[in-house]
């Protein structure tokens, strides 16, 4: 038998009531009773300190006409923000949110090779600063999104200077006082989707543009592995028809089909001119799509046997732009084509990933589930 002390047995019961109050707002004292088991008399002293700390308002009085109407409570979404920052190979996103995901501001920076990652990234969290109001937490995190292994938000193998990234969490967490963590970019993406569009027991999120990711929620957690690098689904190694075993990363990523397609067009193609060509039935476009969907079935048919999960997301440009693609991706998938969908976040997946691990760590709670009357105004459908 376990014997918790008072201290712990009363942040137990606090995380209790409040994840109860994010998923079941508006909820009355006596409801929330009712379904932690918890007593009237703790309901109720634990609801005061959360207003006391500003995480819970009342919003109004409700009843079924009879006797006395009882008020209502939820999170306060606004006693702070949180933000994501993006840090990709050629631009910076950073989104910032307010307590419960709703976006409250986007914005992007071109980088090169001679960018200062962290003036830049410092000038995009000024300009979200400068656009929102005042609140009682200010900012209550900060995390950091990278296409590289992270391990208790420490970056492992990074292809930016570790030094740099190690320097900015430092000076970020310095200058803003809030904490700031690391994360791939993909197990975000996962979180965001799974939170906000696609919810699921277990459920993969697979990204193919420049880079080829995936992230896990296994039994609704996220699976990262023993050593944060589980799920690296373009490292996965494949026989390149017949040729030289390479990774996946090497022949189906946007960089890598768009650099067979530049080779047989003897010119420099991007995904742009892509688009452009295959809306032309353009053999060699054509080619290139029956190249993404080849690979990425057979990446899909893995996963779904390694994994079993119950629903599939991917996000690629060749399916967000081509309903052509995407349908055939599914249907190459046949038994399980029922299971894949497009992603409703797209590139912006990640970014509301960081606000649920902004958010539940700041409100030390377990399970994220918002309940739909915080999203009213909401930029995502």
């Amino acid at each position: 038998m376990v014997i918790g002390s008072k201290e712990l047995i009363r942040d137990i019961n606090t995380s209790l009531v409040l994840e109860t109050i994010i998923k079941d707002a508006p909820i009355s004292r006596v409801d929330i009773s009712k379904k932690t088991g918890l007593t009237k008399g703790t309901i109720s002293t634990i609801v005061q300190n959360l207003m006391d700390l500003d995480l819970v308002l009342e919003t109004g009085l409700l009843g079924n006409g009879i006797g006395r109407k009882s008020a209502m409570l939820q999170l306060n979404k606004i006693c702070g923000y949180c933000i994501t920052i993006d840090i990709e190979k050629h631009r910076i996103r950073l989104m910032g949110t307010d307590m419960c995901g709703n976006c409250l501001g986007l914005n992007t920076a071109q980088i090169n090779a001679n960018s200062n990652i962290q003036t830049e990234t410092i000038s995009l969290i000024n300009n979200f600063i400068s656009s929102v109001p005042k609140s009682t937490y200010h900012i209550t995190g900060i995390a950091i999104a990278i296409q590289d292994v992270v391990k208790n938000s420490i970056p492992v193998f990074t292809s930016y200077n570790s030094d740099v990234l190690t320097n900015l969490a430092q000076n970020l967490s310095a200058k803003y006082n809030a904490p700031v963590s690391f994360h791939n970019n993909s197990h975000l993406a996962v979180l965001g989707e799974n939170v906000y569009s696609m919810r699921g027991k277990s459920l993969a999120f697979i990204t193919s543009s420049y880079n080829i990711g995936m992230g896990i929620i296994s039994d609704n957690r996220l699976f990262c592995g023993s050593n944060a690098q589980a799920c690296q689904l373009g490292q996965m190694l494949i026989d390149c028809k017949g040729k030289n075993t390479v990774s996946l990363q090497q022949c189906a990523s946007i960089e890598a089909l768009m650099y067979k397609l530049s080779a047989i067009k003897g010119k420099a193609i991007n995904f742009d001119d892509f688009v452009q060509l295959f809306k032309t039935n353009d053999n060699d476009a054509k080619q290139i799509a029956d190249d993404f969907i080849f690979y990425l079935s057979l990446a899909i048919k893995n996963v779904i046997m390694l994994y079993d999960p119950e629903i599939v997301v991917i996000n690629s440009p060749f399916t967000i732009c081509f309903d052509e693609i995407f349908l055939r991706l599914k249907l190459s998938l046949e038994t399980n084509k029922s299971i894949l969908y497009r992603s409703m976040l797209k590139d912006e997946a990640a970014l509301y990933g960081g606000a649920v691990v902004n958010i539940t760590k700041f409100l030390k709670v377990d399970n994220f589930i918002p309940a739909l009357c915080y999203f009213k105004h909401m930029q995502i459908v």
